[in-house]
């Protein structure tokens, strides 16, 4: 309610907004991980969101990352040592992010992507026109560490 009622916060939700010359769109989807809200389960609900984002997107705010970037997230791995019968842990990397969701990435070229849920991978990379950044405040641990990120954008007239 804080955020709808707030006549400073404009909270899209499958929605666009303009903001001077900037045409954003915001989408909090992410893929079905657990007892969370905005949650997607099959690739065909995947596809209907984020085919939604139009076309003349300039910042696109997602919650879930596109497949391949800034997604990395550390999975534990057990397995048995065969020589000395213990447990033995390790970390297998995943990519966590949405393929639906790059794919339309690449189709619409927004010049800015915002996203965070991979706490893991916050930062932000450049590639093939759009500016990827992953604006997680939280470490993997869940603790606010990452400062907030400032950008800035010049667009064409």
């Amino acid at each position: 309610a804080f955020f709808t009622q707030n006549k400073d916060i404009t909270y899209l939700e499958d929605e666009a907004a303009k903001y001077k010359k900037f045409n954003i769109y915001g989408t909090p989807w992410i893929p079905e991980i657990g007892p969370w809200a905005f949650t997607y389960e099959n690739e065909e609900q995947e596809k209907s969101i984020f085919e939604k984002i139009p076309m003349n997107t300039d910042v696109l705010i997602t919650h879930t990352p596109p497949k391949g970037i800034r997604d990395i997230y550390p999975m534990k791995h057990f397995e048995e040592d065969l020589e000395t019968s213990q447990m033995m842990k390790s970390y297998i990397f995943t990519s966590m992010g949405s393929e639906r969701l790059m794919e339309r990435v690449k189709e619409v070229k927004p010049k800015v992507h915002i996203f965070g849920h991979i706490h893991y991978c916050y930062g932000w990379e450049e590639k093939d026109g759009t500016v990827f950044i992953n604006a997680s405040l939280m470490n993997r641990w869940s603790k606010p560490v990452n400062k907030p990120q400032k950008i800035s954008i010049l667009l064409e007239e």
